[in-house]
C-alpha cells in the first residue's frame, strides 16, 4: 500500500539511472520522458547508447502515452503472451471492484528490459503512474548470450483499490521479445485477513502484521497521535483543511456543525446553524431580539427593541399615540410621517422642517434659486444665471461679450493683455490685424522691428553706415534683398528645406530618420561638403547603431533681434560639413547624435560664436537663439561642459571571454546547466566502475558560443545615472 502511494506521486522526470537499472536503457528512458515523447533523438542520448552498445541500432520516434484504443480487456486469472516490439507497449486493462491484493507474475526472456507502468482510472505515462516495475533480464556482470533462450520469472503483489485498472507493458530494447503476464486476485492475502488490513499491512496466517503508526485488527486505526486529524495539512501553526473537511483540528465533516447542538437555540443544517427566534451568532450564542429589525420602527440591542418616536411594544409594532402629540409639527407646513421619521412638507416649502420656502426662478443649471433671487455659479451671471462672464482683466484692454473677450486696438490675447502693437509701432507704422486675427504692427519703409523701432540700411552702395548699426552696405543683413548686394559673399544662403522636398520623391512611410532627413545632405542642397559615410553609410558604425544621426534646428540674430543671413554653421568635424542661415536666420544641419556636439557659427564683420549641446540619436533638436554681435565683450553666455564619462567617440567597448565554457573537470559525477554560457552538462555513472559519461552541449554540432561586451569601465562613475 506504501509503495502504491509512492508510485502516486511520482509526477516529476523519472531519472534514467533509477527508471532502469542498465546502463544500455538510460539513453532510451531518457528520451521518452520527454514533451514529445520522442524516443533516441536527442545527441546526448544517441551518444551514450553507441557508447555502450558499440553503435545500437534506431528505430523511428513513437509517442508516448499510447491512444486509449490500444488497451485491450483482460480478465484476472488469465494467463497471456505477447510478442513485444522494440521500443513499443503492450497495453491492458482490468476493472477491480473491491479493494484486494493482486499477484503479477511476469516472465520475460534473459537480457531483455521491460518497464512496467499501472494506474488506476487514467492512462498510465513514464512520469504519472499509480505504481511500476522494471523487469531486468541483465544478470549483475555482463550481458549473457540472447540465443540461450533463458528466460526470468518474477512475481509481484500489489495492494489495488477499487477502480478502473490500466497497465503498460514497454519493450525498452532493440530486439522483439516474448512476454508472459499473469495476474489473479491473492486470495491468501485478501481473504484471510480482515479487508485486506486496510492496506496499512501485510497479512500474514490470517493476522494483519500493520505498518507503523497504524493499528487494530484491520489496520485502519492510526494508533499515533496525527496532526490535522490525517485530513489537512499543518502550516504556519494552524490546519489547513482538505476539501470536505473543517475545524481547527480538521476534524469535522463539511456537513457537520463547530458546536454540535448550536448551544441548544437552533438546529445544524448543512454543517451551518440555524437559529431560532430570539438568538443570533455562529453558533446561535448571542441572544436576540424577538423581531430582529424590531418591525422596521426601532433598534436591536442586546436583546431589547429601542423604538423609534411614535412606537411602542417589544417589537415597536404598536403606535404610541400619547408620544404623537410631542413629534415636530413641521412648522406647520407639513405632516411627521413616524414611519420615516421624517417631515412630508407642503408644496413650496422645503427642509427637515419644512420651514424653507421654495423659490419659484427658473436659474437654468448654471445657477440656484435662493430666497427670490437666483445664485449663479462661478463664470456666470444675469438675472437668471444664463450669461457667460469673461475674466476681471477683460474689462482692461477689452469688452466682454457672451464670455468672448472682444479686445480693442492694438491688444491680443485670451483676455487681451498681450501687446500686439508695442509704443504705438514708435510713429514708425500702424497698428493692424494680420491674417491670423492678431493685432500687429506694418512699418513704413525703413523701419522694422516689432515696434517698428529699428532703422534699417536704405542706400547699400554709399559705403555709410546710415542706419548706425555698426554695419556697413552688405554687412547689414537687410541689404540682401537689395540689387546691390546679390552678389555678396555676406548675403550668400542656404535654400529653404521645403523648396528641396517639393524637387524629391517624398520618401516612404517605413523610412527610417536618417532616410527622412538625408535629403539635407545632397548634392544642391543645405547642407555642404558632407560626406555620407561619416553618417549611417558607416560599416563600422551600423554595427552599433543602425541610425544616429539627428538634426540641429535654431536661428543666428544680431543685437537688435534681426534675423542674420549667411552666417556659416558647422561642427568640429570637418567631414560633416557646414550650412549657412536663411534669409530669416533660421538653419538646419545634420550631425552625429548620441553625445556633446561643437558648433561653430562665423560671419564678417561679426565675432565668431560657439556653442556645446548634447545631441541624442534619430531626433530633430531646437536651440536656443544665437545672438551675434561686434562688440568686445565676453560672452556671458555658459557654455555647458561635456560628459566625458558618457562621451560617445571616447567609449571603447570591452570584449569579455564566456565563463566556464568548457567541462566542469572538478565535478564529473554531477550535471550541471551553465546560464552564463547557455551550456548543458549531463554526467551518468557506469556502473560497477569509477568512470561516468559526460556529455556536453558545447562540443555538439551547431552550438554558438557567446560573447560578452563591457561598454563602461569597472569602477561606474558617479556622473552616469539611468
Amino acid at each position: 500500500g506504501a509503495d502504491l502511494m509512492a508510485g502516486g506521486g511520482g509526477g516529476g522526470t523519472l531519472p534514467s539511472s533509477t527508471a532502469y537499472q542498465s546502463p544500455a536503457s538510460a539513453s532510451s528512458a531518457v528520451a521518452a520522458i520527454g514533451t514529445t515523447g520522442a524516443v533516441a533523438s536527442s545527441p546526448s542520448s544517441s551518444s551514450l547508447a553507441n557508447a555502450n552498445n558499440g553503435g545500437a541500432r534506431t528505430f523511428p520516434a513513437r509517442s508516448f502515452p499510447p491512444d486509449g484504443t490500444t488497451f485491450g480487456q483482460i480478465t484476472l486469472g488469465q494467463k497471456l503472451t505477447k510478442e513485444i516490439q522494440p521500443y513499443s507497449y503492450w497495453n491492458m486493462q482490468f476493472y477491480q471492484s473491491e479493494p484486494a491484493y493482486v499477484k503479477f507474475d511476469y516472465t520475460i526472456p534473459r537480457g531483455a528490459s521491460i518497464g512496467v507502468y499501472g494506474r488506476r482510472n487514467a492512462l498510465p505515462t513514464h512520469t504519472q503512474y499509480h505504481f511500476k516495475e522494471v523487469l531486468s533480464g541483465f544478470s549483475a556482470s555482463t550481458r549473457t548470450a540472447r540465443a540461450a533462450h533463458l528466460s526470468i520469472t518474477r512475481e509481484v503483489t500489489r495492494y489495488m483499490e477499487p477502480g478502473h485498472w490500466f497497465v503498460s507493458l514497454y519493450n525498452d530494447d532493440g530486439d522483439a521479445q516474448e512476454v508472459t503476464f499473469y495476474a489473479a486476485i491473492a486470495e491468501d492475502m485478501t481473504q484471510n485477513c480482515p479487508n485486506g488490513c486496510s492496506g496499512n499491512g501485510q497479512c500474514l496466517l490470517g493476522h494483519c502484521q500493520c505498518n507503523p503508526g497504524f493499528g487494530g485488527d484491520d489496520c485502519s486505526e492510526s494508533v499515533c497521535p496525527v496532526l490535522c486529524s490525517q485530513h489537512g495539512e499543518y502550516i504556519n501553526g494552524e490546519c489547513i483543511c482538505n476539501p470536505g473537511w473543517k475545524g481547527k483540528e480538521c476534524s469535522l465533516r463539511h456537513d457537520e456543525c463547530e458546536v454540535a447542538d448550536c448551544n441548544g437555540h437552533g438546529h445544524c443544517v448543512s454543517g451551518k446553524c440555524q437559529c431560532m427566534r430570539g438568538y443570533k451568532g455562529k453558533f446561535c450564542e448571542e441572544v436576540d431580539c424577538p423581531h430582529p429589525n424590531c418591525s422596521g420602527h426601532g433598534f436591536c440591542a442586546d436583546g431589547t427593541c429601542i423604538c423609534k418616536k411614535g412606537w411602542k411594544g417589544t417589537d415597536c409594532a404598536t403606535v404610541d399615540k400619547d408620544a404623537l402629540q410631542c413629534l415636530p409639527d413641521c412648522s406647520n407646513h407639513g405632516n411627521f410621517d413616524v414611519d420615516t421619521q421624517t417631515c412630508t412638507c407642503e408644496p413650496k416649502w422645503s427642509g427637515d422642517d419644512c420651514s424653507k420656502e421654495l423659490c419659484d426662478l427658473d436659474c437654468g443649471q448654471h445657477g440656484r434659486c435662493v430666497g427670490d433671487a437666483c445664485t449663479c455659479d462661478t463664470e456666470w451671471g444675469g438675472e437668471y444665471c444664463n450669461t457667460k462672464l469673461c475674466d476681471t482683466r477683460c474689462n482692461e484692454h477689452g469688452q466682454c461679450k457672451n464670455g468672448t473677450c472682444l479686445c480693442v486696438t492694438g491688444w491680443n490675447g485670451k483676455h487681451c493683455t498681450i501687446e500686439g502693437c508695442p509704443n504705438g509701432c514708435s510713429a514708425h507704422g500702424q497698428c493692424r490685424v494680420s491674417g491670423e486675427g492678431q493685432w500687429e504692427c506694418r512699418c513704413y519703409e525703413g523701419w522694422d522691428g516689432p515696434d517698428c523701432g529699428i532703422a534699417l540700411e536704405l542706400n547699400c552702395g554709399d559705403s555709410k553706415d546710415n542706419d548706425k548699426d555698426g554695419l556697413v552696405d552688405c554687412e547689414d543683413p537687410e541689404c540682401c534683398a537689395s540689387h546691390v548686394c546679390k552678389t555678396s559673399q555676406l548675403c550668400v544662403s542656404a535654400p529653404k528645406p521645403i523648396d528641396v522636398l517639393l524637387r524629391k520623391q517624398p520618401p516612404a512611410i517605413t523610412a527610417s530618420f536618417f532616410e527622412r532627413m538625408k535629403f539635407l545632405i545632397d548634392e544642391s542642397s543645405l547642407q555642404n561638403y558632407a560626406k555620407l559615410e561619416t553618417f549611417n553609410e558607416s560599416i563600422f558604425w551600423n554595427y552599433f547603431n543602425a541610425s544616429r544621426s539627428a538634426v540641429i534646428r535654431g536661428r543666428v540674430v544680431t543685437s537688435l533681434g534681426m534675423g542674420l543671413v549667411g552666417v556659416r554653421v558647422s561642427t568640429t568635424t570637418l567631414l560633416e560639413g557646414f550650412t549657412l542661415t536663411r534669409d530669416d536666420g533660421w538653419f538646419d544641419l545634420m550631425v552625429n547624435g548620441g553625445g556633446a556636439v561643437t558648433l561653430q557659427f562665423g560671419r564678417s564683420p561679426f565675432r565668431p560664436q560657439s556653442r556645446i549641446v548634447q545631441i541624442p540619436w534619430n531626433e530633430v533638436i531646437i536651440i536656443d537663439v544665437v545672438v551675434m554681435s561686434m562688440s568686445e565683450e565676453k560672452n556671458l553666455i555658459p557654455i555647458p561642459h561635456t560628459c566625458f564619462s558618457h562621451d560617445y567617440d571616447l567609449m571603447k567597448p570591452v570584449v569579455l571571454a564566456s565563463w566556464k565554457h568548457g567541462f566542469q573537470g572538478a565535478c564529473p559525477d554531477r550535471s550541471a546547466i551553465l546560464a552564463e554560457s547557455q551550456v548543458i552538462q549531463e554526467s551518468l555513472q557506469i556502473p560497477g566502475t569509477g568512470l561516468n559519461l559526460v556529455y556536453h552541449s558545447s562540443r555538439a554540432a551547431g552550438y554558438l558560443s557567446t560573447i560578452k561586451l563591457q561598454l563602461t569601465p569597472e569602477t561606474i562613475p558617479d556622473t552616469l545615472h539611468l
